[in-house]
């Protein structure tokens, strides 16, 4: 069964609160309570099993800048290795 936190009592009551709004849950999910104990398949466990390991948030891309965008970090995947520093970029000039 899956952890859901405390938002389940409000989204069961079908009831909006600060941080949910039920009616677009509702209409991906239909009813909660058999949402939450459905279990996951075995493709949704392999996609969270691959962000634990990668330590990248799961979603989607504008949902990701949205987030960059609101604390001012960047989280989408960067290209590997170690980052120039602000000195290498800048061009030689003879």
């Amino acid at each position: 069964m899956r952890n859901t936190g405390r938002n389940d009592c409000t989204t069961l009551a079908g009831r909006d609160d600060r941080l949910v709004h039920v009616e677009p849950l509702l209409e991906m999910f239909g009813k909660w309570d058999d949402f939450l104990t459905s279990g996951l398949s075995e493709e949704e466990v392999e996609e969270v099993r691959c962000h634990e390991r990668t330590g990248r948030l799961p979603g989607a891309n504008s949902f990701l800048v949205q987030l960059e965008n609101a604390h001012g970090r960047i989280l989408h995947k960067q290209k590997p290795g170690p980052k120039r520093s602000q000195k290498e970029k800048k061009p030689l000039l003879n």
